[in-house]
């Protein structure tokens, strides 16, 4: 087992520094001096996947936690299993593990935070108010003594150029009139009603879609993550790993091992391939009978994109919350206010049962003039 102090000291005091979120230099927090980033040369490196997932290779189970001295302070870290890069705890200097046997693969990009800590606590707030059914007082878990990890989380980016065949039918709605005889204050009457009919066609075709940066969650740990995906990452911002970006987060190796990563991969992008043929078979509706996708010139790399996360209890259950480090869009697990869902599901019936003897009433009005 190796590991390796990243200690970034200030140019001028020499004090620990940390990377603060849209900023371009490590600014110290004690004499003010403006400590350059250096660019990491060159750009993210890609792997041929036909040649990683063929090698046979298996990854192994990562070790239990580890506990690591710091060389700065002396102190005892305590490093997660899924955990390679963390701050001491008593003096802040980043510890890095760079056993390369615990993965195969290393890091090649990363994205700087550029929400900070308050920016992702108000956003949390918002969205916690903003949930229906939710308690009220999950809006204290905002508060500033509820403190959020910032956490860099591995993704698997692939790409991949795909040529799909296709078999389907189009549907196109008409609008057609028919007779039909209804009862109407006891009697028979006759009247005109407009319904819609779909009227279906075989269709074929072929739709072909590149894919670049397609995103894939490799931590495996973080169930807020696994259940929700973000709507967007800038990946057009992507840089080449840089170290100096990690003072005072935490970085997490990857728990979905490649070839998983690809199968998942594939299952989403179906869905995206699927709505290519929905547009290309056109007209009001349609179906997809048979799809065959060929894929070439896949590669990939690791890349790391950073997130802000707060797991909390409620009703002796645990609930995780993740927000956007680069957007401050949230997603995550919430309780249920079960009192609220029936007070809306009476409200609702109340509702519907008025409308209907609105409507009975109405049913039962003759609205002719007396004598007819």
């Amino acid at each position: 087992m190796s590991e390796t102090l990243l200690h970034k000291p200030c140019s001028t005091c020499g004090a620990t520094l940390q990377y603060q979120p849209g900023a371009s230099s490590l600014d110290c927090p004690y004499c003010g001096s403006q400590n350059g980033i250096i660019a990491a040369p060159g750009d993210l490196e890609r792997f041929d996947l036909q040649s990683a997932t063929t090698a046979g290779e298996r990854e192994k189970d990562l070790p239990p936690e580890r506990r690591l001295s710091c060389p700065s302070c002396g102190g005892e870290a305590i490093m997660a299993p899924q955990v390679f890069a963390q701050s001491c705890s008593f003096c802040e200097t980043v510890l890095i593990d760079q056993d390369t046997s615990l993965r195969r693969f290393e890091p090649q990009g990363l994205l700087p935070f550029g929400v900070d800590e308050d920016q992702a606590r108000q956003r949390l707030k918002r969205w916690l108010k903003s949930l229906w059914f939710a308690p009220s007082s999950l809006v204290k878990l905002a508060r500033p003594k509820q403190r959020l990890r910032g956490i860099y989380v591995p993704y698997w980016a692939f790409d991949a150029r795909t040529q799909t065949d296709y078999r389907g039918q189009r549907g196109t709605v008409h609008r057609v009139t028919r007779r039909v005889q209804v009862m109407r204050n006891g009697k028979s009457q006759w009247q005109t009603r407009s319904q819609s009919v779909t009227r279906w066609r075989p269709v074929s075709g072929q739709v072909a879609r590149e894919f670049e940066d397609f995103l894939i969650q490799a931590d495996g740990g973080l169930e807020a993550l696994a259940d929700r995906r973000f709507s967007s990452w800038d990946t057009g911002a992507l840089e080449a790993y840089n170290p100096d970006y990690l003072p005072g987060y935490e970085a997490r190796l990857y728990g979905v091992d490649l070839v998983a990563g690809w199968q998942a991969a594939t299952i989403a992008m179906e869905g995206v391939i699927r709505q290519d043929i929905r547009r290309d078979i056109g007209g009001d509706k349609q179906r997809i009978n048979t799809l065959n996708t060929h894929y070439w010139d896949q590669r990939f790399t690791l890349v790391l994109l950073p997130i802000w996360f707060s797991e909390f209890s409620f009703g002796r259950k645990r609930f995780q919350v993740v927000i956007n480090g680069r957007t401050g869009e949230v997603r995550g697990q919430r309780p249920i206010a079960w009192w609220k869902v029936a007070v809306a599901a009476l409200l609702a019936l109340g509702l519907v049962a008025g409308a209907l003897l609105i409507a009975a009433q109405f049913e039962g009005v003759s609205l002719a003039p007396p004598g007819f």
